[in-house]
């Protein structure tokens, strides 16, 4: 089961098509229901066989986006693409039942938020999973440090183009800057924070690791690493609408609230500290808050 995106179908819905075909879906499965308490109808059968139908269209619109983020997961966390595809494809399957056309999502977006999810619980709750290397870290640091640099001369660049520019593999900038944080470890989140401590890139870094679209939209919305902008403003300069960009941005927070609840982040973590060491350097701040 080794499907690239590029070796699936390309099957585009058209506006307004995955609320109908959702609709389809609900119908089938309750007509199937009926079917099997009350015996044969041919008008049960008929709605059982369109929701089927629907199902399968739904299910092979979002066949790309599933078996495209499976490749790019397995590429950067170096695991298998086969076990990865399976997870994407389960995702995908449960999306098109789950999949609530009132919310007003469209299920494209469903499907990517949904597919992201279970991707990134696979790589979590994986055993043996491959940390990042010392090329993999040294890669990263390039990078943040040109991106940075970038940012003080008032341009805004993405990690991967970071990356291009000095010369090394996106792929492992994007592995190294990426760190697993256990809920059991105690970090020293009290120490004072000195005045020349710089904070340019602290905590935004994670937007590389977001669909590039919604990186930029969520960029330029809350004025990181460059003017913040209205909707309008940002509609007229990527020629969508301000509704289309909404949408967008909504989905954009849920990839980004889908990813930080996974508790990976690129940003730098403070090393942890023990209850001895972090007691003595609360006293030894400034006064208590």
């Amino acid at each position: 089961m080794h499907h690239r995106s590029a070796d699936l179908p390309v099957i585009r819905l058209e506006p307004g098509e995955d609320t109908a075909l959702a609709r389809a879906v609900e119908a089938g499965v309750y007509a199937t229901h009926l079917l099997a308490e009350h015996g044969p109808d041919s008008r049960l059968e008929r709605a059982a066989e369109a929701g089927r139908q629907a199902s399968d269209r739904l299910w092979w619109a979002g066949s790309r986006i599933a078996a495209h983020l499976a490749h790019q997961v397995a590429t950067t966390q170096r695991l298998p693409v086969d076990d990865l595809l399976q997870d994407a494809y389960v995702a995908l399957t449960e999306s098109v039942l789950r999949y609530d056309h009132a919310r007003g999502m469209r299920f494209s977006s469903f499907v990517y938020q949904s597919v992201t999810q279970a991707l990134v619980e696979a790589y979590r709750h994986r055993p043996g999973t491959l940390p990042p290397s010392r090329g993999d870290r040294w890669a990263a640091s390039l990078a943040a440090n040109e991106r940075n640099r970038l940012a003080l001369l008032g341009t805004s660049v993405t990690l991967a183009e970071a990356a291009r520019a000095v010369g090394v593999s996106t792929t492992a900038a994007a592995r190294g800057a990426m760190t697993t944080v256990s809920l059991g470890t105690e970090w020293a989140d009290d120490l004072s924070v000195e005045a020349d401590d710089d904070p340019m890139g602290c905590g935004t870094d994670f937007l590389a690791l977001l669909h590039p679209t919604h990186a930029h939209i969520l960029a330029a919305r809350h004025g990181i690493g460059r003017p913040m902008r209205t909707l309008v403003q940002l509609a007229t300069e990527m020629h969508h609408s301000p509704s289309t960009i909404a949408r967008w941005e909504r989905a954009a927070l849920a990839e980004a609230r889908t990813l930080l609840s996974a508790e990976r982040m690129t940003m730098s973590r403070p090393e942890p500290v023990s209850r001895a060491r972090r007691s003595g350097a609360s006293s030894a701040a400034s006064p208590a808050r």
